[in-house]
């Protein structure tokens, strides 16, 4: 993944682009359309056993991508609210928002959430409660959470 973390050029109508201006642009493109960087995520809360958790982020200047998205098994538990480690810490309050799912599949039910962060972790609110062992619903096997978190670190 590239990193860009540079300044955006400033080109007034009118005025010439200076090829300086012209590399950062094109560093900037670069780092916009790399592939995402996988990232394993520690849960606190929550214990995969069989269960599957997929994650990734991307980094383009002080801002911040990360999505992704867990799917329980027949031995995955849970002892309390969900937060998952954030790929790239330092983030600046309140510029953290992001969306997020809870999937009850035998119910055929999927919960709208918001995902908010606290120090170097996420947690996640749908309806009015945390996400939890037994927020949105009581997880069962084939259920999946997912999340999607735009954030501006310092």
């Amino acid at each position: 993944m590239t990193n860009w973390t540079g300044t955006t050029p400033t080109v007034a109508a009118g005025a010439k682009v200076r090829g300086a201006d012209i590399a950062t642009l094109a560093a900037i493109a670069t780092a916009q359309t790399d592939a995402w960087t996988s990232y394993t995520p520690t849960l606190s809360g929550w214990t995969l056993n069989n269960g599957t958790m997929t994650a990734f982020y991307k980094q383009i200047g002080k801002e911040v991508w990360f999505r992704g998205q867990i799917t329980w098994g027949s031995t995955t538990s849970a002892s309390g609210d969900l937060n998952v480690a954030l790929p790239v810490t330092g983030f600046r309050a309140p510029c953290a928002i992001g969306t997020a799912y809870a999937n009850d599949t035998s119910a055929g039910v999927t919960y709208p959430g918001v995902a908010a962060l606290f120090g170097s972790i996420a947690f996640f609110v749908a309806g009015t409660k945390n996400v939890s062992n037994t927020q949105p619903f009581t997880w069962a096997s084939g259920d999946s959470f997912i999340w999607w978190i735009k954030y501006e670190i310092s």
